[in-house]
């Protein structure tokens, strides 16, 4: 090696570079020659954004977020983003605030024959009246268990209107609520894939209620709710009210034999196998609102052997529903969670959008929030400090956090900003 001239030890220091191991720790994200430029289009009424503030570039790898930008908006409101990624993989998101909403541009994919991308971001006027919404979608999904129901429904929820829906006052709820899913009366068990239960959902009665605004257009708003129903015998009917119009409505029903369904508001399509569970598959157009009535016969009683040996039982809690079977975390069978994952695909543009949890509605929730957050980050360091965490899922986890906490942020400095004009 003494005798290699300095080009080629250089060259073959590139080389080894290309081996080189990124720690879990270190972005992957590596700055390249691609641009993304775009501009701010204001509906009716819409709050006008000022030249100087604030616009932001997330980048995701998969469902990951990798990195995030800031950039300011100009005088003729656009906005451009330089030094970026050309990487295929990416997807790139432009998201602004405007009176505590983010509104984002579509997706945006750099590549390195097309390094530069133009885009823009729709923002709207608002409203307090739900009258435009409707449901563009929703996926509902029963897995029978040996004394009770296991509920899984998914929601795509839309805006017809040319406003955005911020929500209204309802009595028992200390901020404004939009979106409203009614819940079977003897629903146990009740929990979300994309929030909480007193943070973004509020619940008064048999109704649970979205904080989250809800902008123009369709599927604008995703909610994953599951829960379960105990019942006694073999035979159960359960009813279901939908309060908006529904585009389309598929029920999934896990079958076994001698289990008789009948729904007369919808029409039978067909049996299909999912990760190896056979569903009875049911679905209406058009319909709405009103009430679903799922009447089924030959469920299995409470204590009978399961013939699809969905596993063992696990430590009593607290809950009724618990003493007769295992929490609902056991209870999803991995058909069901195949479903949620294939429909989150569908949905990920939205989602990733939209953000994970709701705005809160002041400045003091917003700082309770963003401790709880750095709390959490604080705690996932040590247990993979402590070798109880391994390095994907420490990765994985911090970096959804920090995206929460950088979203946090946001809010504080609109809201910071929003006190010194008043």
């Amino acid at each position: 090696m003494a005798d290699w001239s300095q080009t080629q030890k250089e060259e073959t220091l590139e080389y080894i570079r290309t081996f080189s191991y990124i720690p879990p720790w270190a972005s992957a994200y590596r700055p390249g020659a691609g641009a993304i430029t775009g501009q701010i289009v204001f509906g009716a009424d819409a709050p006008q954004q000022v030249e100087g503030s604030n616009v932001f570039l997330d980048a995701y790898l998969g469902f990951d977020p990798v990195a995030t930008f800031t950039a300011t908006v100009g005088a003729d409101n656009t906005f451009t983003f330089q030094e970026l990624a050309v990487d295929p993989n990416l997807t790139y998101l432009v998201t602004v605030l405007a009176e505590g909403v983010s509104y984002s541009s579509g997706m945006v994919n750099l590549t390195p024959d097309q390094p530069v991308a133009d885009t823009s971001i729709d923002v709207f006027g608002t409203t307090d009246s739900p009258g435009d919404l409707r449901i563009n979608r929703v996926h509902w999904i029963l897995d029978a268990q040996p004394g009770a129901l296991v509920v899984l429904q998914i929601y795509l929820v839309g805006n017809t209107g040319e406003r955005t829906f911020v929500g209204r006052s309802v009595d028992g709820v200390d901020v404004p609520v939009t979106v409203g899913i009614q819940l079977p009366p003897d629903a146990q068990e009740l929990s979300f894939q994309n929030g909480a239960l007193g943070d973004r959902f509020r619940q008064v009665g048999d109704v649970v209620y979205d904080t989250l605004p809800v902008t123009p257009g369709d599927s604008t708003q995703q909610i994953i709710a599951q829960y379960a129903i105990p019942y006694q015998g073999t035979s159960f009917d359960l009813k279901q009210t939908f309060d908006y119009p529904v585009d389309v409505l598929s029920l999934l029903v896990s079958n076994f034999p001698n289990l008789r369904v009948d729904v007369p508001a919808m029409t039978f399509d067909s049996i299909q196998n999912i990760q190896g569970t056979e569903y009875q598959v049911w679905g209406q157009e058009a319909f709405g609102p009103g009430e679903v009535e799922v009447k089924l016969q030959g469920l299995l009683e409470r204590g009978a052997a399961n013939p699809r040996s969905v596993g063992a039982a696990t430590e009593g809690g607290a809950s009724q529903l618990a003493a007769v079977a295992p929490p609902l975390e056991t209870w999803v069978s991995y058909a069901m969670l195949a479903i949620v994952a294939a429909n989150l695909l569908e949905m990920v543009g939205v989602a990733m959008q939209r953000g994970a949890f709701a705005a809160a509605s002041s400045r003091h929730d917003l700082q309770s929030v963003r401790e709880s957050l750095l709390t959490e980050v604080a705690r996932i360091d040590d247990l993979h400090a402590l070798g109880q965490m391994n390095d994907n899922e420490w990765l994985r986890r911090r970096a959804g956090l920090k995206s929460q906490l950088l979203d946090v942020v946001r809010r504080l400095d609109a809201t910071g900003h929003a006190a010194g004009q008043t």
